[in-house]
């Protein structure tokens, strides 16, 4: 991972509180995200959770990497992180995120302390979720405009923000990066049917 991931979380959050549109850099064009609903699949996860600086995510994903290829895990889908607070409400080493690995051979389930590999399953969750294409320090405007869509569309937040990491950072141009970001919401209840 680059350092890049962890400007663009900073980007993010003095971002997020904003409800101005992006717009394309071509003559004025508004560029708007698509969102879309779904609930998302239950998953076995290795997991790191970590207090302190994004700075660390590089070494936190890395170490976690190394854990699950050490045991034997067989990773099982994309690196994931999940962020339960911001830099506007704490402070640098209050920060907590997790980092999460989907595992198709996980160890005993059961969290551990903060830097330690644990192994849960990640529950399934309802989610206003959409793609951000673009270096990682863009990803803010991607944000701002899918917290404009959940209020405008009346989705009161359920849960904390995850992003999944589509593209190996290492090998991938950044104005290719693909990122899904999930903000779980509160499902709507469907209106009965009558008979």
């Amino acid at each position: 991972m680059r350092l890049n991931r962890l400007i663009w979380f900073a980007v993010l959050l003095a971002v997020i509180g904003s409800s101005a549109y992006v717009f394309a850099e071509e003559a004025g064009a508004e560029k708007h995200v698509a969102m879309y609903l779904k609930n998302t699949e239950p998953r076995v996860v290795a997991c790191m959770k970590h207090q302190g600086s994004f700075n660390d995510i590089p070494a936190v994903v890395t170490k976690l990497v190394e854990e699950v290829k050490k045991g034997e895990h067989l990773q099982a889908g994309p690196v994931m992180i999940v962020y339960f607070n911001s830099p506007q409400n704490v402070t640098e080493s209050e920060l907590l995120w997790e980092v999460l690995i989907p595992v198709a051979k996980p160890g005993g389930l059961g969290s551990r302390d903060n830097d330690e590999l644990g192994f849960k399953v990640f529950d399934s969750m309802y989610v206003a979720y959409t793609y951000h294409v673009g270096p990682y320090e863009k990803v803010g405007d991607t944000y701002a405009q899918a917290f404009e869509w959940i209020e405008k569309n009346k989705y009161p937040l359920s849960g904390f923000p995850v992003e999944v990491y589509w593209s190996d950072d290492e090998t991938t141009p950044a104005d290719k990066l693909v990122t899904e970001v999930w903000l779980p919401v509160k499902e709507r209840e469907k209106p009965a049917v009558m008979r």
